[in-house]
């Protein structure tokens, strides 16, 4: 009976804890459509915070930095345009 209990306790602990990344996730995402790259990326680190493992942050963070990346291009920063684009990079080996 003990063994039952536990194992329920820790799918209900998971299922709550994986919630959580995704509704960041997706609120990662609403920020993207609207063009706030930066709260995005905030949004997809605190994702990235709940689960390391989990690839689609890593890949929206990518993205993020790919765009925020281009939006320093356009605005002739080119060290945070290269540092944006080190991030992008970097999230996205992380996603393999």
């Amino acid at each position: 009976m003990r063994y039952l209990i536990c194992v329920l306790f820790v799918f209900c602990a998971s299922n709550s804890f994986s919630q959580n990344k995704v509704k960041l996730l997706n609120e990662g995402n609403e920020q993207f459509q609207k063009g706030n790259f930066e709260k995005a990326d905030s949004l997809y680190q605190k994702s990235k915070e709940k689960d390391n493992l989990y690839y689609k942050a890593h890949i929206n963070a990518g993205h993020s930095n790919l765009h925020q990346a281009y939006e320093a291009m356009l605005e002739k920063k080119e060290s945070l345009a290269i540092q944006k684009l080190n991030l992008a990079e970097k999230f996205y080996q992380e996603s393999a």
